[in-house]
């Protein structure tokens, strides 16, 4: 059998009983479209439950919501340091990538927008269907996609802000995991935090689930 099964199996024979699931984030106050398998298990009670997701369109958090406030979230350029605790910090685009930016539509915009464009298009997605949020912007009115660990790189998905020809800054990318705006990640090198961002499990969402656990 695959290794979860064994696990499982594994420990059933110690005693344990356990519920098990795919949770969204977004569905637990996380603006963030986030899917996550969770386990949780127990020898002390015989009934042990994740919490339930509660699906409603309208008590989603939408990316707008999160940081399109601009006196929390500045504008600032690509390759803007903060060098405050605040640490809004935005990582560097080349000039062809900041070209890229500049002609995607706003709020939502994709590479299709400069695909007869020769001077911007990737040669490997010339002939290329699908993909199409590579270099994309994140849509205002939904939550964002999830957040890998470089999602300082509008290469690397749909990181590119709304509106700003900026892909998302640490604060932001912070912000979308639902870290509170205090919250400070120790560290001096941009791509070390985005990691930390990255990998972490969304505070509201483990948060729901150590309640489920009290």
């Amino acid at each position: 059998g695959c290794p979860l099964s064994k696990f499982k199996r594994a420990i059933k024979k110690q005693g344990y009983c356990f519920d098990e699931k795919v949770l969204n984030a977004k569905y637990f106050g996380v603006p963030q479209s986030r899917r996550r398998f969770v386990l949780i298990a127990s020898r002390l009670v015989k009934d042990i439950k994740l919490p339930r997701q509660a699906r409603k369109k309208e008590n989603l958090v939408t990316v707008q919501q999160a940081i399109g406030n601009y006196k929390k979230f500045p504008r600032v350029d690509a390759g803007f340091k903060d060098s405050s605790n605040r640490q809004h910090s935005v990582a560097s685009l080349s000039q062809l990538n900041l070209e890229r930016a500049r002609n995607t539509p706003t709020d939502g915009g994709n590479r299709l927008a400069w695909a007869k464009n020769d001077a911007l298009q990737l040669e490997c997605y010339k002939n290329h269907e699908g993909h199409y949020d590579v270099y994309g912007r994140m849509f205002w009115n939904k939550p964002a996609p999830t957040l890998t660990t470089r999602f300082l790189y509008t290469s690397t998905g749909r990181y590119t802000h709304p509106e700003q020809d900026r892909g998302i800054s640490l604060r932001e990318g912070a912000t979308l995991q639902s870290f509170p705006l205090n919250y400070r990640f120790y560290s001096t090198n941009q791509g070390v935090i985005a990691t930390m961002i990255g990998n972490a499990v969304p505070p509201k969402l483990a948060k729901a689930i150590g309640q489920s656990l009290k």
